[in-house]
């Protein structure tokens, strides 16, 4: 820590490392220190009584001194209350101590007969604790228990025969030096445990900012229900799906059209497009699979079972249509899409190790492509499949039969454009 602590004071390096120290200690013991000086008060009041009840001091001596004492530390107490720093509450403590101290060695120095040599070491000796205890802050406690050794050396020197005080003094200075040792040792320790626990909060608040920065990734990256899969337990993520619908979208002419954009305006025109799929795709609670270009790919079912997720996909396929238009007129870009959809069983899970990607695999996604590159601009084109298990969404369909086309590695195929009712021929 000698790159964090100046050696000296023992304040940190850092400036606002040290004023967060000083207002959460200040914060922590505020209620201890006043707590403190009601007890001294306490203790000052009996003292005022008791002295004067021993003979060996007059009431003009020890009750203005004991009455001194007890303000003080009354003030002491209703001060520290307020008081948002430690280095105040420490001043504060360092203050009374040396007042304490002053007032001992004042009450056995005007003592009668030899209370100075039978007290005067002993009251000091029980100061030093309450340096050691109360103020705790080394500096402080340095400066107090010089000041409070120094007084009683004055004293013992003036006093006759000196020499028979040296014992007392080498005894009080020895503990002066235990107490400022052990003071510096705790402060030390006090400070290094703060600033640990500051940093492992910090590292700990980072690793948390980190981890939802990763979790939103992963989010956005795969379907939610796959990536906490993944985040449970790492190993492949393989699921055989019994029946789920599937949909491909293109942009009709989209590649020589870009040819005369700008990149950023390709760009933009495919995000600004693509955002609004993938809000309603996530509004009709179904999973985005990936983009290829100027492709979309989303899927009902392949996540999470679902009971009408074939007309589910046909929704979204319409409203993609209908989004596209409205965004070909705000973008003035001659945008049309082509939609193709089909529903059966297939495979999906997470490829990859450096760049994960959810996707999905078998017959039923290689037909929903050919269902949308031999499909038709600014229609939806479903399979027979798909049109089987509409069940009871389909009248909210108007279907017309486009019969069998031939499509590249199935042969000839029954398909079916659709729109929604309302708008079919004759509706």
């Amino acid at each position: 820590m000698s790159d964090v602590l100046r050696p000296i004071s023992l304040r940190f390096v850092d400036p606002a490392a040290e004023e967060t120290y000083q207002h959460e200690g200040a914060l922590a013991i505020r209620r201890d220190s006043s707590f403190g000086g009601l007890a001294s008060t306490g203790l000052w009041l009996i003292a005022g009584v008791l002295i004067p009840l021993t003979g060996a001091l007059d009431a003009s001596v020890s009750t203005p001194i004991a009455a001194v004492m007890v303000v003080a530390n009354l003030i002491s107490a209703l001060v520290s209350a307020r008081i948002t720093t430690l280095d105040r509450l420490h001043l504060i403590g360092a203050s009374l101590n040396i007042l304490s101290g002053i007032a001992i060695i004042a009450l056995t120095a005007q003592g009668r007969g030899d209370l100075f040599e039978r007290y005067a070491a002993a009251a000091l000796m029980l100061q030093i604790v309450f340096a050691f205890v109360v103020v705790r802050r080394f500096a402080a406690t340095v400066i107090a228990l010089a000041i409070e050794v120094g007084l009683l050396a004055i004293v013992a020197l003036a006093r006759d025969e000196p020499q028979t005080y040296v014992l007392d003094l080498f005894i009080v200075t020895s503990a002066a030096l235990v107490g400022i040792g052990m003071t510096r040792l705790l402060e030390t320790a006090a400070r290094t445990e703060w600033y640990q626990r500051r940093l492992i909060a910090a590292q700990a608040a980072e690793i948390e900012r980190e981890k939802s920065k990763s979790d939103r990734v992963l989010r956005n990256v795969l379907p939610e229900p796959i990536a906490d899969r993944l985040r449970e337990r790492e190993g492949t993520i393989a699921d055989g799906v019994d029946d789920a619908t599937v949909l491909f979208a293109d942009l009709v002419g989209f590649t020589p059209m870009s040819q005369g954009l700008t990149p950023e305006r390709v760009v933009r025109a495919l995000d600004g497009l693509f955002a609004r799929f993938d809000a309603l795709t996530d509004g009709l609670g179904l999973a985005k699979v990936k983009t290829i270009g100027d492709g979309y790919m989303a899927a009902g079912g392949a996540v999470t079972p679902l009971p009408d997720h074939a007309a589910r996909v046909v929704r979204l396929g319409l409203a993609m249509l209908d989004a596209t238009a409205e965004y070909a007129m705000e973008s003035g870009l001659p945008l049309e899409l082509r939609v193709g959809v089909d529903s059966g069983p297939l495979v999906a899970g997470v490829i990859g190790r450096q760049r994960l990607a959810w996707d999905l695999w078998g017959d039923t996604v290689n037909t929903a492509s050919r269902m949308e590159s031999h499909g038709l601009a600014g229609e939806v084109q479903i399979s027979r499949a798909t049109l089987d298990r509409l069940g009871p969404d389909l009248g909210e369909f108007a279907i017309e039969p486009r019969g069998e086309i031939e499509v590249k590695g199935k042969g000839r195929l029954e398909v079916f454009l659709v729109r929604r009712a309302a708008a079919a021929p004759g509706a």
